[in-house]
Order: structure tokens, then sequence, then C-alpha cells
């Protein structure tokens, strides 16, 4: 059986590029070990239309593509394009789950943290179609280390590997974690929100430029298939699903705009203590996601969108009012130079739809502490954010609506299961100082000694150079993979 790197970084290429049971796989298609050399084969000439394909349902594989829809508005916007789109990422996905069973592949290990781009879509849909395990690499918020996740089908399968790999123990790191949010700090691994980033002509002088960039590179596309001796590189196998109309990011920085200035005029200008005072029992509040990311789509799935976490909170009988927090992250145009595209998730209709379910929007400066007396007057939900963890640790429930990597944590009520809200139960928004024993107890258990050290820096973009960082990197890889390539994987 051999095991397949769904893309990879310079630093697992160095470590198994001359092993003939590793298989690597990028946006060039295959790369098979041969001769002591590997050459890319896309998928559609690995696999003939004279050989065999796997023997799959088509109507279910577009069912299963249509599913990732928020990833297909979020990676390529020519919606008016989707079903011959479609009918592209049909064929690549029977390729691949052909290709799969025809390498005797046992498991994949991903390159990113979560399915949450069109090519790895297509790729964990032919690994489920044929039964291959996939193996994601999440940095954590603690430390950006990263912690294997295992699906053996879609994302409602994934859980922490659960196997030692390294003696990275994290007690200290999930005390620290917790007096920093007990001092009103933010996460130190969180994003950083930046006045370039917020500011909107800086956002449309950006956009200028790469539009610039754009145009000279389709200039030079089209100038070396003009020139017959011009070398050219292998086909990018999933471009046909990476592309928008030039104007489309212009037009949703001026969509996230409005949809601000709207935001803006019907923010509550009073603090958190004045609102709970005039509620009588306790109300709910929407702690909502940067979007579009991948910790609201697709570890929210069905329950991605805040709109349709607000209609399941009247379908379960809550009448009250709803608290709506923005994430700061939605006032940002640019994040690493690029366009963050929050105008794809938010819009004044946006808001105006919240509104009309009975959501007020609260001031950007609303402090969702943990401390008892105010968190008595309120009950958070979340698609699935980094608030749910803070507040179990500190003896707090949450409302979970999604599927987090911390899913079984002690302390989340998910949303699918909860039969009623007509009235807030008690126990939920009191302070439990054994579920906050427990909840640090689970996080120590799945996170110490079973995270990689993140030497190519997937989910930070920032790589470690160090040796020693390095070696750590090798050593545990290694241990990851010789557990993965063992038939009692569970």
């Amino acid at each position: 059986m051999k095991t397949v790197f769904f893309y990879y970084g310079p630093d697992i290429k160095h470590l198994y590029w001359a092993r003939d049971d590793i298989i690597f796989f990028n946006e060039q298609g295959w790369w098979l070990f041969d001769h002591n050399s590997r050459k890319p084969i896309a998928p559609k000439d690995f696999i003939t239309h004279s050989e065999r394909l796997i023997d799959v349902d088509p109507v279910e594989i577009i069912r299963r593509l249509r599913a990732w829809g928020p990833v297909w508005s979020r990676w390529c916007g020519k919606g008016d394009q989707y079903e011959l789109l479609l009918r592209d990422a049909l064929l690549l996905v029977i390729q691949i789950a052909s290709g799969l069973r025809k390498l005797n592949v046992s498991a994949c290990i991903m390159h990113t943290g979560v399915s949450h781009h069109i090519d790895s879509a297509i790729f964990e849909i032919a690994a489920e179609l044929c039964g291959v395990k996939t193996v994601y690499l999440y940095a954590n918020i603690f430390s950006t280390r990263l912690l294997p996740l295992i699906q053996d089908g879609s994302i409602h399968t994934r859980r922490p590997y659960g196997k030692s790999v390294s003696s990275s123990d994290y007690k200290e790191l999930l005390a620290e974690f917790l007096t920093s949010k007990e001092q009103g700090y933010s996460p130190k691994n969180n994003y950083k929100i930046t006045r370039q980033g917020s500011s909107w002509i800086v956002g449309v002088l950006v956009l200028w430029l790469r539009a610039c960039i754009r145009i000279s590179h389709i200039a030079a596309f089209n100038l070396r298939k003009v020139i017959p001796k011009t070398k050219r590189t292998n086909a990018n196998i999933f471009s046909f699903a990476n592309n928008s109309y030039i104007a489309q990011l212009l037009i949703q920085f001026i969509q996230q705009r409005d949809a601000l200035k709207y935001l803006r005029s019907k923010m509550r200008g009073e603090s958190l203590e004045d609102e709970l005072k005039r509620c009588v029992d306790p109300i709910l509040l929407i702690a909502a996601h940067y979007q579009p990311e991948a910790t609201s789509f697709p570890e929210g799935w069905e329950m991605s969108n805040h709109v349709d976490i607000a209609i399941e909170l009247r379908r379960k009988g809550y009448q009250a009012v709803i608290l709506y927090k923005e994430h700061p992250g939605t006032f940002l145009y640019l994040f690493g130079g690029h366009s963050t595209k929050v105008g794809m998730s938010r819009s004044r209709r946006y808001y105006e739809q919240l509104e009309y379910l009975g959501c007020k929007f609260t001031d950007m400066n609303f402090n969702l502490s943990t401390q008892p007396q105010q968190n008595s007057r309120y009950l958070p939900v979340t698609i699935g954010g980094t608030i749910a963890m803070e507040r179990s640790l500190a003896g707090f429930h949450t409302i979970v609506a999604g599927y987090p990597w911390f899913k079984g944590m002690p302390g989340l009520l998910y949303l699918s299961e909860i039969k009623s809200l007509v009235e807030i139960r008690p126990e939920w928004v009191r302070q439990d100082p054994d579920l906050a024993k427990r909840a640090f107890n689970y996080l120590d258990e799945i996170l110490s000694d079973k995270t990689i050290t993140n030497v190519p820096g997937i989910g930070t973009g920032k790589r470690l150079k160090g040796s020693h960082d390095r070696a750590l990197f090798a050593k545990e890889l290694d241990a990851l993979l010789r557990d993965v390539q063992k038939d009692d994987v569970v």
C-alpha cells in the first residue's frame, strides 16, 4: 500500500522525493518514482479512456461537488459557467479516484489543515469515493504546531489522529491561553488587524496593481503560444476552477464598503452591561466568523451562514432579541496583500436580513469576557470559533453550529442536537469549575505529544528554517507516516 502527499513544500520534498513508496500529487498531477526520477502525469493521461474507470454514480459526485458551493463561490467567480465547470470537476474526480485505486493508495497526507480550495475539495471527494483515508495537518491556535486530523469520509468524520508523534507538552500553553483571555487579550497567534488592511483606498490601489500584473501575465501566456520554441510548463489541471471576471474583486470591495457603512449606522453605542440589564432572561449572542474562511466553510458545512443560524434559533422557539457581534476581520479589505473577499459574504441586504430576524448589532468594543457575572446574562452562538474553547476552559458553555476540530470538547452545545430554545437553561450560563477541568484535560489529551513542528508554515504562511526545527519536523513527520502506513489506523 502506498501513501500520497497532496501538495508539498520543499521540506517534505527533501525528505521523501527519493522514496518509491511515496507518491506526490499537485496541480500538475501525479509524480511517480521511476528510475530514480519523477515526472508529472496528468490524471487524464494516467487513466486513459480505454482503461476501466472507477465505477461511480456521476449524479452522486455532482451532488457532492454542489455541496461545496461556498468554496466554488470563493475561488471561482464565474457562476454562469458552473454547470460546465462541474462537469470538468466530475471527470477529474473520477480520474483521480481511478488513479488512487490503480496505485493501491491507502492514505493521503494533505498539505493543509482542511479542504477549503477547489483542488483539495476535488481530491477529498475522490479519496472518499474509493475509501482512502485523508490526514490533514491543522495549525492549532495555541502554538501553531500541526495537529494531524484524520477523515475517512466527509468533514463529519474528522477527528484528532490521537497517536503520539512528538514530545510537545501543552499544559503550560493551555494555561497561558486561558490567562491571556481572562486579562482581555486576544490569542497571540490570531491574525492582526492593520490600518492599511482596513483602508478602502489602499485596497483599490492594490487591486489596480494586481489587475496590471494579471494583464501582463495574460499577454505573456498568449505570446508563448505563438513562439514555438518557448519552453512550456505542464498545465495546471485545476486552472479551470480558479478564475473570476476582471472587475469582480472591485465589485466585492464596493459591496463590502456599503455593507460596513450600513452596519456602523446600526451598531448600538451602549455598553454590553447596559444592553444586558434590560433583559430579564439570558439572551443569545451570535459571535460572527470572519468570512469567507475555512472555519465557517467547510467546518460549518450546512450551518456556515449566520442568517441560516438565526433562522434555526427562531425555529427552535427562541423569541427574545439576538445580539450579533461582527468579527473584526470583516472590516479588512486586504490581508497579506490580497483581497479578503469579504464582499462575497457581507452586503447591506445580509445585515437587513439579520435585522428582520430580530438581531441587534453590538458595538465592536463589546468585550466577550469570561467574567462570571457577565456570562450569566448571555449565551454565545458560534459556527466553531476559538471563543468556544476559551469559554470551555473557563467553565462556560457555548452553542456550536458546525464541526470544529475540537468537536467533543466538554462545554459545547450542538445546535443540531438542541430540541428547544424557548428557554435558556440556567446551567448553560452558569460557570462550572468541573467543566473547566474536563475541558482542559480534553485539550491536553488530544494535543500533548500529538503535534508536529510546523516547518512548512501550514496555516501561518511562515516557514521555520532553523536546523533544530527542521530536524524535529523530519522526526515527527516520520513517526506520523509510519503510523499512517500501518493497516491498524482507526
